[in-house]
């Protein structure tokens, strides 16, 4: 709902990890905010998409304040492949079968938890889509829905991953979301502008990880270790 507080990177991986067009996620969010979609930007949003006749029939029919805008491996291969050739050489010359099906079994884990937890995302807001379309429900589309529906598929997917990771997940997302939570809460003037508030969320973040070093990885250990050593 406010991907502007986002680093402008790290929206760029999860658009992509979605592949979800961001087109599509900017007509939802002005349509949540009660804000007139017109066809024409609907049409021209879709147009380098090479979008299907069907799908150009829907949207140049798409009402200017539709109850809700219509539907429509490598990353964890790396995450998990390369730290083992960098820094468990010894390790896969030992014993390379053991090290590549461990590798592999986690990498396969690992992409499974970011399908299921995509799918089951768009599962929900499609399946809001068609009891609109039904009429089981009223227009109703509010943006404390897409908060439900990620809440819903973090719990479902997070067992699928390895518990080691699961902890490094935490610790990747929770600086975003506070900093996410920090300029949603600025902008509706509920707090005030805190001077140096990243070096001061860098700092806290360090703090919380030279005090509890046992919530990271071995891998993650051994890269503080080049840069810290056992300070």
């Amino acid at each position: 709902m406010r991907p502007d507080t986002l680093p402008p990177d790290f929206y760029a991986f999860m658009i992509q990890a979605a592949r979800c067009p961001k087109e599509a996620l900017m007509l939802n969010n002005l349509n949540v905010r009660g804000i007139s979609v017109s066809p024409k930007l609907a049409l021209d949003s879709i147009q380098h998409l090479h979008p299907t006749s069907h799908a150009i029939k829907v949207i140049s029919q798409l009402d200017p304040n539709p109850a809700a805008i219509p539907c429509y491996l490598p990353v964890y291969g790396t995450l998990h492949f390369v730290p083992m050739l960098l820094l468990r050489t010894q390790h896969l010359r030992k014993d390379p079968t053991g090290m590549l099906s461990k590798t592999t079994k986690a990498t396969l884990k690992s992409g499974a938890f970011l399908a299921t937890f995509v799918t089951v995302y768009q599962y929900q807001i499609c399946m809001h889509r068609q009891l609109l379309k039904t009429g089981l429900i009223g227009r109703w589309n509010s943006k404390y829905l897409y908060g439900l529906a990620g809440f819903i598929c973090s719990y479902l997917s997070i067992f699928i991953e390895d518990k080691k990771r699961r902890s490094e997940l935490a610790l990747y997302v929770l600086p975003k979301a506070v900093h996410s939570l920090y300029q949603i809460a600025y902008s509706h003037h509920w707090i005030f502008k805190m001077k140096y508030f990243e070096v001061l969320m860098a700092s806290t973040a360090m703090g919380i990880i030279m005090e509890e070093p046992d919530v990271l990885s071995s891998f993650v250990r051994k890269i503080m270790f080049q840069f810290f050593q056992k300070n």
